[in-house]
């Protein structure tokens, strides 16, 4: 049994690609460039708010500072107000949620979404004590595969790499788990899917809600 379950954000517990793709055309029409359908976000999404918009962009475009700048400057504003418009829970996640709490398992977040839009859909979508720590991307840490964030969880929260498991739904996460020494569970259902989490370092991949229970639980 693992002791601490620490998660991904976006496509791993909360489908959240209609909101980002929202925005992310919001800016893109406001500064004339074409949009992109809904769901080429799901290879957008992953590294962080910034590379969102400049995978988004015309090539050209998000190759420039200054525009890509801008980009970024109008979509968190936009994403930051209708963040959690169309966002949902995943199948089961509340449910996993507190059964594993109930189980004496502690929760915690660490996503590349930026930490201000990470509390607002945690605030919407969860209870208030549901996660132990919760950290998105600001200049406290490095985007994820780097592991300073989830060592830092671990000391905080008092948990060695043995009693703790990341789960994901994207190569970056997996890589990110593995680099830091811990179990990974690759959400099958997220942006990325199957494929590309067979192709990564994934110590198991969770078809349900239920599969990351059993495995946290040692089931």
């Amino acid at each position: 049994m693992y002791k601490l379950c620490v998660f991904d954000l976006d496509g791993t517990l909360v489908n959240t690609i209609a909101d980002i793709a929202f925005a992310a055309n919001y800016a893109l029409e406001k500064l004339g460039y074409p949009t992109c359908e809904e769901d080429s976000y799901r290879y957008k999404i992953g590294n962080g708010m910034r590379m969102i918009c400049k995978r988004a962009m015309p090539e050209e475009a998000g190759n420039d500072d200054a525009k890509l700048d801008e980009m970024v400057a109008i979509y968190n504003e936009y994403y930051k107000a209708h963040c959690c418009d169309r966002s949902k829970c995943y199948p089961g996640i509340i449910e996993l949620v507190a059964k594993l709490r109930a189980a004496g398992v502690t929760c915690a977040i660490i996503s590349n979404k930026p930490h201000p839009q990470t509390l607002i859909v945690l605030e919407t979508l969860f209870k208030e004590d549901d996660f132990a720590y919760v950290e998105g991307q600001s200049d406290r840490f490095p985007r994820k595969p780097d592991t300073t964030v989830i060592e830092d969880c671990m000391a905080k929260l008092g948990f060695t790499k043995e009693e703790t498991v990341y789960v994901g739904d994207s190569d970056v996460d997996m890589i990110f788990a593995n680099n830091a020494g811990v179990a990974g569970i690759g959400a099958s259902w997220g942006f990325r899917g199957r494929e590309e989490l067979e192709g990564s370092k994934a110590t198991v991949i969770a078809e349900t809600a239920d599969d990351i229970y059993n495995f946290v639980m040692g089931k």
